[in-house]
């Protein structure tokens, strides 16, 4: 993994106002990736029990710019920030915005770590002994 001066991660939580069809989810995250592309910004949501947590890294302005923005999406409400900090590198560094939707069939098509390889990534990535990979780890884990 790359290391880069500056760079930041931000955690929130937040809660799925309504329910959201697989195509509009997929129209999100491709405009939602784009953007993050744009602004050189990288991270994962992950989706499970009507909850998100997303993680956002890059660079601290552009990451805290992200996250004010994202808090008025009327697609999720009760946004709370858990955590952010420096980070010493990218964690997703391949994923402008992996998606992991937990045991959400009708979001199967989209999720970024279905095939064996990809999974491994995943894994290697939650492998880091780092706070905000821990509060990934949990969410998962109580999801699952």
């Amino acid at each position: 993994m790359e290391k880069v001066k500056g760079l930041y991660a931000l955690i929130y939580i937040s809660s799925q106002n309504m329910e959201i069809s697989a195509s509009e989810v997929g129209y999100l995250l491709q405009t939602a990736r784009r953007g993050a592309v744009d602004r050189n910004l990288t991270g994962i949501m992950m989706f499970g029990s009507g909850n998100i947590m997303r993680m956002i890294e890059g660079q601290k302005e552009d990451v805290i710019n992200k996250f004010n923005y994202l808090k008025s999406s009327h697609i999720h409400s009760d946004i709370l920030k858990l955590a952010e900090k420096a980070i010493p590198q990218r964690f997703f560094e391949d994923y402008p915005l992996a998606f992991l939707p937990i045991n959400h069939p009708a979001y199967k098509e989209l999720n970024d770590f279905n095939q064996p390889e990809v999974m491994e990534y995943l894994e290697e990535c939650l492998n880091f002994d780092n706070p905000l990979i821990k509060v990934l780890k949990d969410f998962l884990k109580n999801n699952q």
